[in-house]
């Protein structure tokens, strides 16, 4: 049972990387011939903020991952609780912190990037989804760690294919 468990998560891994390769060779011609060069590094830069301040998280995702492996082993429901607690919090916060800052750097970009004015309107509504997909990136973090620290891989990768 545990080697079928094993090989189980560890296909399923692999399948996640393999399909991350491959929609990464997809989308950069694609994206490339949509946008031009200079949209694309805009769209580049706007998605990418959310990676680039992702230490905002200060520990909290990483945190969830070991209260949820102690709980695994120890099962003290009232202290893996108050531990989720205090980290879905964080998270919030933290998600909102990351928008906020995408948000400002997305409204001072003329200036910072001199951009002319219809670069300006194209880097304003990507910089705002960012703002908006980064909030649930962050977010999305609680439940996959969840699943990591119960050694569930393959469900795991199951929600980052939905998510």
């Amino acid at each position: 049972m545990q080697r079928k468990f094993f090989i189980k998560n560890t296909l399923s891994n692999y399948a996640i990387i393999l399909l991350r390769m491959v929609i990464g060779l997809v989308a950069l011609p694609t994206y490339l011939h949509a946008f031009g060069k200079e949209y694309y590094g805009i769209f580049l830069l706007a998605f990418e903020l959310p990676q680039i301040l992702g230490f905002l998280d200060l520990g909290a995702s990483k945190s969830i991952l070991r209260f949820t492996s102690q709980y695994r082993h120890d099962k003290d429901v009232h202290k893996f609780q108050s531990a989720l607690s205090v980290n879905i919090t964080l998270a919030v916060f933290t998600s909102l912190i990351v928008a906020l800052c995408i948000l400002c750097i997305g409204l001072a970009s003329s200036s910072i990037y001199h951009l002319n004015d219809e670069q300006y309107k194209i880097a304003i509504g990507l910089f705002t989804v960012s703002a908006v997909s980064s909030f649930f990136v962050f977010l999305d973090l609680i439940p996959q760690n969840i699943l990591n620290g119960l050694n569930i891989f393959h469900e795991r990768n199951k929600f980052q294919l939905v998510s």
